[in-house]
């Protein structure tokens, strides 16, 4: 049976990871959405369902959103968490969303 995509907005990977911080863990931004983030961490995240704010520089300025933690689960370097962004103020939602549609079109032209 195949598994159907459940995500409603488009998610690009990240070249190069970007630290961030979960509070005051430090963790890398592996991919994002305007809708969510996965992170790489050794320190472990608040379980599921708790939230944490995730705080980043972009090259758009800076990123801070409030995230729920979706799922957590082991990876080679630590831990990998999605996190499903709930709010955020007016600039940070304008820099993720910029961001998200920047990169997608970088990818896009890159795989042509």
């Amino acid at each position: 049976m195949l598994q159907t995509e459940r995500r409603r907005f488009h998610r690009v990977m990240l070249k190069q990871p970007i630290r961030a911080f979960a509070g005051a863990i430090p963790v890398q931004l592996v991919d994002a959405s305007i809708a969510g983030v996965r992170v790489l961490h050794q320190a472990p995240l608040p379980a599921g369902g708790a939230t944490c704010r995730i705080m980043f520089q972009s090259e758009f300025g800076p990123i801070s959103v409030d995230c729920e933690v979706v799922h957590t689960v082991e990876h080679p370097v630590g831990y990998q968490t999605g996190l499903r962004v709930l709010a955020a103020d007016r600039q940070s939602q304008e820099r993720l969303r910029e961001m998200v549609a920047v990169l997608s079109t970088r990818r896009n032209r890159n795989e042509h």
